[in-house]
């Protein structure tokens, strides 16, 4: 889509959902290198709600399991002119899916240089 960014990547996603008869999309952001390997259990089977995962307090919209059905709201939320997807979350209601922190944040992201030296230390330290 034209704006790019997460919101657009999400319309794409949802889009592809159904073109392939899908009832559900898994999205998740490519600079997550230490999801949990539990994520889709947690996420469970489709409820028609969307799912968040989120940890130590925070929301990451970037790592959620989102209904195809949201696509016709997604066009509704899109003429607000916002382009978060916390935001569209917010507008269509969500489930937060909680994760703690043992020894690492499972939903790490990787932003800087030295968010890349860290999450290699952790992958070692993790034996991945």
């Amino acid at each position: 889509e034209e704006n790019g960014g997460p919101l657009s990547a999400l319309g794409n996603a949802l889009q592809f959902g159904v073109a392939n008869n899908a009832v559900a999309i898994i999205m998740i952001a490519c600079d997550m290198p230490l999801l949990p390997d539990d994520l889709l259990q947690r996420f469970g089977p489709n409820d028609g709600r969307v799912k968040i995962a989120a940890s130590a307090g925070q929301l990451h919209p970037a790592c959620a399991q989102w209904p195809v059905r949201a696509i016709d709201e997604l066009a509704i939320y899109r003429q607000t002119g916002r382009r978060s997807l916390r935001g569209f979350a917010d507008h269509i209601g969500y489930d937060c899916v909680d994760w703690p922190i043992i020894s690492h944040d499972p939903f790490f992201n990787i932003n800087q240089p030295a968010d890349l030296a860290q999450a290699e230390s952790l992958l070692k330290m993790l034996g991945r």
